[in-house]
């Protein structure tokens, strides 16, 4: 993550964070900061797309992390 923030500075990047990192308030100003907007995971909506769309209509650039859960496969 360091070397994309370097590569594209002086440009923000705007990325997706869980809804729950969110809720204490010193986190949440820390990752506003840092240009995260949250996500709902478990019930996701329109604006995981929308907020993305309207921030690359805007030319800012949006970053996507591919690291996550993958979910639990059942056992034969």
């Amino acid at each position: 993550m360091v070397c994309l923030g370097i590569a594209l500075y002086p440009l923000p990047v705007h990325f997706m964070a869980k809804k729950e990192l969110f809720q204490t308030k010193l986190i949440k100003r820390l990752l506003e900061n840092l240009n995260a907007f949250p996500v709902d995971r478990k019930n996701p909506g329109p604006s995981v797309l929308k907020i993305p769309i309207k921030l690359l209509r805007q030319n800012k650039v949006v970053g996507f992390f591919q690291v996550g859960q993958e979910p639990q496969r059942r056992k034969n």
